[in-house]
């Protein structure tokens, strides 16, 4: 009797489908805590959970998005009716039903469908912005996990300035952690802009860190991670993507040349500026020749001979094969793959557009530090200074260590730098 009591109006068959708990107590302990801190690890099939260390409005906001947007996707049918049909609206209103989900528990509350999925893309947005400002980037991994169960609710366009954001805070990592989960985030490297969007973050991750080693180290493995799952057939697969508009990628993204040289470029600096010119394992070679068994002279883009390039999709794509070629054969020296002439020629080329470019964007005066036209004279002229620079590598300077005790003959001896 207890039972039906706190069930109220709602007919039995259907309170009993949506596994109503009697109890007020829980219901009013319910009603206090939109959030939860289960731990995310042990509970992949439970509502995403954010924590609660942010500002008012983002907490308030992320409530909303957990409650009216991502809960109904985790319901069943029979919740699902109640929540969204007309005819329970007045009950559910008087006599909420509680229902348990992994161990948490909700009071379901009648939504209008209509009003729900119209605000829901510009709510999504409009927390992903406060996100990044407040720079929260422990919340992305439960945001992301809740957009993909609810499926097409942000588009291409924001998808990738997300990424780009993340790696200019130096936080691609909270993305990779996102693409490796693909099934539970939606977010994989298939979707044209995401793929774009996270090689791109490979260099910016050393941008950033001004080429340094560690941050260019840093880079290294980012690209590791990246190389694996592009090539990991699971994670390859449109069916995971929840945005219908999303332009999916055709073919192996690291048959491509732009992308490739991308790879070659991060290690050819990192030898030429830490690793005394060396080839470490005859990785920079290895990736010299893939890159010339995926490049085709007969498929130059043909976007190449514009008069003016677009500084983040075109210029920014070319630079890495540019540096990479280039300065990977003053590194290799004799040891250069045979046959590469080709694409030594066509790496040249690069170079004389990305001048030419530059040379456009320094004759509109200054431009504000950070921007894509910034970004891409410092990062050109950063390049040419390694590609032409009269030394093959820059020497290594080792540390200096003082043994205990030095003979006559020790301290004699020029410290190598």
């Amino acid at each position: 009797m207890a039972g039906t009591e706190a069930i109220g109006f709602v007919c039995r068959s259907c309170a009993r489908r949506a596994r109503a708990i009697p109890s007020s107590s829980a219901r009013s302990s319910i009603a206090s805590r939109p959030f939860s801190s289960t731990s995310r690890s042990r509970r992949s099939h439970a509502v995403p959970a954010f924590h609660q260390e942010c500002s008012p409005e983002l907490n308030t906001i992320l409530s909303t998005i957990r409650n009216d947007h991502f809960l109904p996707a985790y319901l069943n049918d029979t919740q699902e009716r109640m929540v969204f049909r007309k005819k329970y609206r007045s009950e559910l209103e008087n006599s909420p039903v509680s229902i348990s989900i992994e161990d948490e528990d909700f009071n379901l509350k009648p939504l209008d469908r209509d009003a729900v999925e119209g605000e829901r893309k510009a709510l999504l947005k409009q927390a992903l912005e406060l996100i990044t400002l407040e720079k929260e980037w422990t919340q992305l991994f439960p945001f992301l996990e809740g957009v993909a169960k609810v499926g097409n609710s942000l588009d291409q366009a924001t998808v990738e300035k997300l990424i780009r954001k993340a790696s200019l805070e130096e936080h691609f990592g909270v993305i990779l952690q996102a693409l490796k989960a693909a099934d539970r985030t939606g977010l994989t490297m298939k979707d044209k802009f995401v793929l774009r969007g996270s090689i791109r973050a490979l260099r910016t991750t050393a941008e950033r860190a001004n080429w340094q080693q560690v941050g260019l180290n840093k880079a290294i493995r980012y690209a590791d991670d990246v190389a694996a799952l592009l090539s990991d057939r699971s994670h390859m697969d449109a069916a995971k993507i929840p945005r219908r508009e999303a332009v999916t990628v055709m073919g192996k993204p690291l048959s491509r040349p732009f992308n490739m040289a991308v790879w070659l470029e991060l290690h050819a600096v990192r030898s030429y500026l830490y690793g005394g010119g060396k080839d470490e394992a005859g990785k920079i070679r290895a990736l010299y020749e893939r890159l010339m068994s995926c490049y085709d002279p007969e498929k130059k883009p043909k976007w190449l001979n514009n008069e003016r390039l677009d500084i983040s999709t075109q210029f920014m794509h070319i630079m890495p094969l540019w540096q990479g070629v280039l300065l990977s054969t003053k590194l290799l020296g004799t040891d250069t793959p045979q046959g590469s002439e080709q694409l030594q020629a066509f790496a040249a080329e690069c170079g004389e557009v990305l001048s030419k470019n530059v040379a456009q964007l320094r004759d509109q005066g200054e431009h504000k530090p950070g921007s894509w036209a910034d970004t891409a004279i410092q990062q050109y002229g950063l390049a040419r200074k390694h590609i032409y620079s009269k030394y093959r590598f820059l020497p290594v300077k080792m540390e200096k260590k003082k043994p205990a005790k030095a003979s006559r003959e020790q301290a004699a001896t020029p410290a190598e730098e």
